[in-house]
């Protein structure tokens, strides 16, 4: 991004690379909590399967899960890293299968990260993000580390069908929250001004726009849509 104050970084909401104290502080309340378990090779073997696509291996390994909500060093869980790690079908189909297990949806990882925020930022994993706000308990408002939203990581990857699944899904449209800013101070929109994500801002403007508080680069949104379609899609 360029013009509203993410100069000289990667447009993808940053990984929180050398936040090493928020990292240690999160691995230290998750221990604390006794979430995370030490990993048997049975368990580091599910791991395994996921990373590699073994889809049934992990079906035949899921009944003797004793926690399925386990943590492995980056304190994923099987469904996190299902979606961190896999794509399309594949992930689909995890995604489904660990839902079926009873996976918490809202478990964050290390970096503050939902199974939602990673589908949600592979433009190929639009079933896998269907699959997940299906779920009532599903919080698409949540942020990571950098205070992103599952949203936010849908326009920085410009996944487009996401976005508009995210604004339209009848399980979430009503829970969305368009207005949170990032640390960086950035909204959804204003992501998709900076990375000048023409048919990101569109899907925003035209599902969201009564909705939508403040716009940074009100100029920059202008450019990409034009005065006259801003005017007539959003109150803002």
């Amino acid at each position: 991004m360029t013009s509203a104050g993410l100069q000289n970084t990667d447009p993808k909401p940053a990984m929180a690379e050398g936040s090493r104290d928020v990292r240690l502080k999160a691995r230290k309340s998750v221990k604390g909590d006794a979430i995370m378990c030490d990993l048997s090779e049975q368990d580091h073997n599910v791991f395994l399967a996921i990373s590699f696509g073994k889809i049934h291996r992990v079906a035949a390994s899921l009944p003797e899960v004793d926690n399925i909500n386990m943590r492995n060093h980056d304190m994923q869980t099987l469904l996190i890293h299902a979606t961190h790690s896999t794509s399309g079908n594949l992930c689909s189909q995890l995604v489904r299968m660990l839902i079926q297990a009873n996976s918490d949806i809202n478990v964050q990882d290390v970096y503050g990260r939902t199974a939602l925020m990673y589908a949600c930022a592979d433009r190929h994993n639009d079933d896998a993000v269907r699959h997940l706000i299906r779920q009532p308990s599903c919080d698409p408002n949540l942020v990571d580390c950098e205070g992103n939203t599952a949203l936010m990581f849908a326009v920085a990857a410009d996944a487009v069908t996401a976005v508009h699944i995210l604004l339209k899904h009848r399980k979430v449209r009503h829970k969305l929250n368009v207005n949170i800013a990032n640390s960086k101070g950035l909204t959804a929109l204003d992501m998709a001004i900076s990375l000048k994500s023409e048919e990101c801002c569109k899907v925003l403007v035209d599902q969201a726009g009564h909705k939508i508080t403040t716009i940074n680069d009100e100029e920059g949104l202008s450019a990409l849509l034009g005065t006259n379609g801003m005017a007539s899609e959003s109150s803002v």
